[in-house]
């Protein structure tokens, strides 16, 4: 069965849209802005992960590997491993974090699972890609 539009899922309240034009109109430091980034990406990706994880009749420990894409913010720890620390993927999950490649990032994350190594050649493979705003 498809999930509902995400406008049936989440709905938002017109607060929300009023606190977003009022934190837009202001100016933030870059720090201020990747810190709303990482905060936001780590949780949009843990329930994206979840979600197909859930459509897909997987469980997180069969994921063998995970590459995640960001043109948005930077982090250290990557935004991958920041969602590992709340997803049980197991102690052998390979992770590939990929920054600063823009529109291509996905096409080389693409590549990259399409050459699998022998050592992961029947894992699975999770991409995913994050481009939250022009802000940071």
């Amino acid at each position: 069965m498809p999930s509902p539009p995400r406008s049936e899922r989440r709905p938002y309240p017109e607060a929300l849209d009023a606190a977003l034009a009022e934190w837009f109109g202001e100016r933030h430091t870059f720090a201020e802005r990747n810190a709303l980034y990482v905060e936001t990406a780590v949780e949009l990706g843990r329930e994206a992960i979840t979600s197909a994880l859930e459509r897909a009749y997987l469980a997180a420990r069969d994921i063998g590997h995970i590459i995640f894409v960001s043109s948005t913010g930077i982090s250290t720890p990557s935004i991958d491993a920041l969602i590992a620390n709340r997803i049980d993927f197991g102690p052998h999950l390979r992770r590939t974090p990929m920054w600063g490649l823009g529109c291509a990032g996905g096409a080389a994350a693409l590549t990259f699972v399409s050459k699998p190594s022998e050592r992961c050649a029947r894992a699975f493979f999770f991409i995913s890609r994050s481009t939250l705003s022009e802000g940071t």
